[in-house]
């Protein structure tokens, strides 16, 4: 009878940690044998790793990266997040039926042109950590990751048959995205890289998803 209460509590205890919202963040630690990083050394640690334009891809350059290589259209949607269940909270949203996209659940649809598309893939391949600091060996590398998943926007990819073969899901809330396919190139990981990409979603009329006013 106790471990089924135990068992119990446990169940409860999963859900409601799972319903917490987006802008909630759990600590997590690289724990290795030694120290922890020093106050100076957390500093530059987290400098590191912001963005900044370290690289000079050309837009021939970058345009040969998959997804980009293959579209014949990239579009920039937003959507309400259709998870109805727990049993759903950290699966993507997108509005699909088997392998098709959705667009009557849309909520906005804005068709990239060709200097968009080179804003675009400039932020994804030329945006990069903004130095190369590595921690010392055996210290404890601490920070922290959202605890939700709750997606309202992606970056759709069409062929010539003007069918979506891949996208890019994002949540700008929790600062967290996800891919269709585990060969789409992101480029190179650092913190700030979202912000960048939301403010771009701003600046071509996507707003759903990217405001305060409109993340419920």
């Amino acid at each position: 009878m106790q471990g089924s209460k135990l068992s119990d509590y446990l169940v409860l205890f999963i859900l409601t940690t799972m319903m917490i919202s987006c802008r909630s963040y759990r600590t997590f630690s690289e724990k290795q044998f030694g120290r922890p990083l020093s106050a100076q050394e957390q500093i530059l640690y987290e400098e590191s790793r912001k963005c900044g334009k370290v690289y000079a891809l050309t837009p021939a350059e970058r345009s040969k990266k998959y997804p980009f290589s293959n579209a014949s259209t990239i579009q920039l949607v937003s959507f309400k997040n259709n998870s109805t269940d727990d049993l759903n909270y950290y699966r993507d949203s997108l509005p699909r039926m088997n392998d098709t996209v959705c667009y009557s659940k849309l909520f906005e649809i804005i068709t990239l042109r060709s200097s968009q598309i080179d804003i675009l893939t400039d932020l994804l391949y030329n945006y990069g950590k903004k130095s190369t600091y590595t921690p010392p060996k055996g210290v404890f590398l601490t920070g922290s990751i959202p605890t939700c998943y709750n997606p309202r926007n992606a970056i759709l990819f069409i062929d010539q048959n003007n069918q979506v073969y891949d996208f890019i899901e994002i949540c700008f809330e929790c600062d967290n995205w996800e891919t269709s396919s585990t060969i789409i190139d992101l480029g190179e990981s650092c913190t700030d890289k979202l912000k960048l990409l939301k403010q771009f979603f701003l600046e071509v009329g996507v707003h759903y998803g990217t405001t305060e006013l409109s993340n419920k």
